[in-house]
């Protein structure tokens, strides 16, 4: 039942949560690049802080996600293989394996 729930209904594979951290880590580091937003320096100080720290943290996540990436298996659900070239779902072959 447990398997139903967690890897059936509300799956996300590792790839697609990958991108979606990094992408979030891009914005982060968009916002760092725009600091200090304050002019108080203690609280400038604090933020900076702060946001290298959600940037470390999803870096961290990133590479944790990269692992499980290695390990699923299955056709992915949109029909795109690792490579990018379509799947076996779009009837076509993936460009590497040939």
């Amino acid at each position: 039942m447990m398997w139903l729930v967690f890897d059936q209904l509300w799956s996300v594979s590792a790839a697609v949560q990958m991108k979606r951290t990094f992408a979030s880590n891009l914005r982060l580091l968009a916002q760092f690049a725009r600091e200090p937003i304050s002019r108080d320096l203690r609280t400038a100080g604090e933020r900076s802080y702060a946001l290298r720290e959600t940037i470390n943290g999803n870096f961290d996540r990133v590479r944790d996600l990269s692992g499980g990436v290695l390990l699923e298996f299955g056709l992915p659900a949109s029909g795109i293989s690792h490579c990018g070239s379509e799947s076996f779902a779009g009837k076509r072959k993936c460009a590497c394996s040939s």
